[in-house]
């Protein structure tokens, strides 16, 4: 296959530069709220959070009643999932909101851990954890008491 002439004779940059606004342009649009948009009223389909259905089988249909659904437009039910399955995940006697990871960041129950549950002696007194008086509890995120 040969280029046409007038190609041929283009700056090379500015072919790159055309190819990467077009694949850029593709790309926003195939992950972006507009392809969303575009595949929804053609296939006529519902996110996850409003289409009546309990999609993670936790008991809870759509938002915002299933606390996995941060909007009722989520194509997801379960998101940070183990900070709503009502169960201990990570072993550290605390599930779900009562867990020191899903206060803070909503990660899953094991990351980050509390400074009272992460085996460093944080505040360097020869204890660690919840040997350290300085922890209430294995969500306390500080061992000085």
């Amino acid at each position: 296959m040969t280029l046409p002439s007038s190609l041929r004779k283009s700056n090379p940059l500015l072919i790159g530069i055309i190819l990467a606004l077009l694949l850029g342009v593709t790309f926003l649009l195939l992950r972006g709220a507009g392809f969303d948009f575009f595949r929804a009223s053609l296939l006529d389909e519902e996110g996850a959070c409003s289409d009546q259905r309990d999609n993670d089988g936790d008991g809870k249909i759509d938002y915002p009643a299933d606390l996995g659904c941060i909007k009722s437009t989520d194509r997801n039910e379960r998101q940070d999932g183990e900070c709503f399955d009502e169960k201990d995940n990570d072993g550290d006697g605390a599930a779900d909101a009562a867990d020191f990871s899903c206060r803070i960041l909503f990660n899953g129950e094991s990351m980050p851990k509390s400074r009272c549950q992460d085996g460093v002696d944080n505040d360097k007194d020869g204890k660690i954890d919840m040997t350290d008086g300085g922890c209430a509890n294995a969500q306390d995120h500080s061992e000085n008491g």
